[in-house]
C-alpha cells in the first residue's frame, strides 16, 4: 500500500515558495498546459493539492477535479484522499496528472497501478517527476535522502517508462524540462545540449504516457467446402432362370 510521506511533502511545499522552486514550478506549468491542450473527454483529475492547477483550464474536458491528502477549497471541486484509494469509479477518467506524486509515495508503483484502475482505455497519464540521474538526485544518492528532502525519493525516468509498460501504457514522450534546479544562467548551455541529447539526464521531466487499447483478435472463419455427391450405384434385380419359373 502507498502513502504520502509527509515529512518529504512538507519539504517539497517549503522549497516551492523558494525563488527556485518558483522558477521550476512555472517550467512545469506552460509543459503541462501544452500538454493538456490536446485532451478531449469528459473528466480530468489531478492527484496532488500541492500543485497549481490553472493549466487545467486549457483541456477540452467537461469537469476537472484536484484529489489530495491536504485538499483546499479551491477553482475546482475535489477531495481529500490517499494516492491507494481514489475515490473515482473504474475507467472513467480520461486523463489523470501526477505533478510530483511518485517521488513522494512509499510506494510508485501501487499509485501507478491505481492510475491504471481509473483511466478509460486510450486515457492519457502525466506525470511530472524528478529524476534520479539529474543533479538534486544524484546528490542526494551521494549524500542520503534526508539531506535533500525537497524532491522526495525519484526514480530514474527508464524505470517509471519501464514500470508504465509493465501496465500496459505506451510512452508517448518524455520532456526534460530543467537541467539546473535553480536555473542559473551560467548553465544554459548545458540545458540547451540536454534538450538535443540528455534526456534521462534533466533534473524535471515530463512523462506522457497512454493506456493502450487491448486490439480486437479478429476469428478466422473456416469455410467448409462443399461435398459432392457421389452416386451409389442400386443393387440390380437377378435375373430370372427356367428353375425359378417351374418352382
Amino acid at each position: 500500500m502507498s502513502a504520502v510521506d509527509q515529512a518529504f511533502a512538507r519539504a517539497y511545499r517549503t522549497w516551492c515558495e523558494t525563488p527556485s522552486g518558483q522558477l521550476t514550478t512555472r517550467v512545469e506549468e506552460k509543459a503541462l498546459a501544452r500538454a493538456v491542450g490536446r485532451v478531449f473527454g469528459h473528466y480530468l483529475v489531478q492527484f496532488g493539492a500541492d500543485f497549481p492547477a490553472n493549466y487545467m483550464n486549457r483541456a477540452y474536458v467537461r469537469r476537472r477535479f484536484v484529489l489530495g491528502p491536504t485538499f483546499k477549497e479551491g477553482p475546482f471541486s475535489g477531495a481529500c484522499t490517499e494516492p491507494e484509494r481514489l475515490p473515482v469509479e473504474s475507467h472513467s477518467v480520461d486523463a489523470l496528472v501526477l505533478p510530483h506524486v511518485l517521488e513522494f509515495t512509499t510506494d510508485p508503483r501501487a499509485l501507478l497501478r491505481e492510475a491504471d484502475r481509473v483511466l478509460i482505455q486510450d486515457g492519457k497519464l502525466f506525470i511530472l517527476t524528478f529524476n534520479r540521474l539529474g543533479v538534486s538526485g544524484l546528490r542526494q544518492s551521494l549524500l542520503g535522502a534526508r539531506r535533500v528532502p525537497a524532491i522526495g525519493k525519484p526514480c530514474r525516468v527508464d524505470r517509471v517508462v519501464d514500470w508504465l509498460g509493465v501496465l500496459g501504457f505506451e510512452t508517448d514522450s518524455i520532456t526534460p524540462l530543467m537541467f539546473w534546479p535553480r536555473g542559473l544562467r551560467r548553465v544554459q548551455l548545458l540545458h540547451k545540449l540536454g534538450h538535443r541529447g540528455l534526456p534521462l539526464f534533466a533534473e524535471v521531466c515530463l512523462i506522457v504516457g497512454r493506456k493502450r487499447v487491448a486490439p480486437l483478435t479478429r476469428l478466422g472463419v473456416q469455410r467448409r467446402t462443399a461435398r459432392k455427391l457421389t452416386p451409389i450405384p442400386l443393387p440390380q434385380p437377378a435375373a430370372r432362370t427356367e428353375s425359378d419359373d417351374k418352382t
